[in-house]
């Protein structure tokens, strides 16, 4: 059986070229009009440590942040009006994700 390891290796370049042609236009624009506003970042599992990630970045340029599970952030609903609020998953079947009510922007 071949390594895995080996066959992921193997993929880079081709993954180098699809990160290279991804449009990024419209979310850079997004991050652009922003930056001023608070950050609450959602994730779990793997997905929190991107979340602390978008937090200290959003830090560094001296805005307020913070990282949250979804069930955490399910109990600060309320206050997402004028915030940021990133919603990271990693495959998109993260079950606590649909603890936080959906809403309409």
């Amino acid at each position: 059986m071949p390594n895995l390891y080996n066959q992921e290796l193997e993929q880079i370049p081709n993954t180098i070229a699809w990160a290279l042609d991804f449009q990024i236009d419209k979310l850079a624009s997004h991050i652009k009009d922003s930056l001023d506003l608070p950050l609450f970042a959602v994730g779990s599992g793997g997905s929190f440590s991107a979340a602390n990630m978008a937090v200290l970045l959003h830090q560094r340029s001296g805005k307020i942040a913070n990282a949250f599970t979804p069930l955490n952030f399910a109990n600060l609903i309320n206050v997402i009006p004028n915030n940021n609020v990133l919603l990271l998953s990693a495959s998109g079947k993260n079950p606590e994700l649909n603890t936080i009510p959906k809403l309409s922007l």
